[in-house]
């Protein structure tokens, strides 16, 4: 069963942002992040892991983040089904 994870970054960009991720994403490393958490995390956080593609845009719209994106290196949304609340 596939899982997704929800990158949070409140210091990019203005207004924060929020990620969706598949969990085998390089980027996300189920929830480890390319960082695999060796520092303390002070500006960023993973939230997760979801059962559903859904679940994640759920949580990442909770997270009142100004920007919100499906990645691009691993495509949770193709862009003809991509939800009207994320950025291409």
């Amino acid at each position: 069963m596939e899982e997704y994870w929800v990158y949070h970054n409140w210091q990019a960009e203005k207004g924060r942002k929020a990620r969706i991720h598949r969990a085998n994403c390089s980027s996300c490393n189920n929830g480890q992040g390319v960082h695999h958490k060796a520092s303390p995390r002070t500006n960023d956080e993973w939230l997760g892991p979801f059962s559903t593609k859904e679940e994640a845009l759920t949580k990442a719209i909770n997270t009142k983040a100004a920007n919100l994106y499906s990645c691009r290196k691993c495509n949770p949304w193709q862009s003809s089904d991509m939800p009207k609340e994320l950025k291409k």
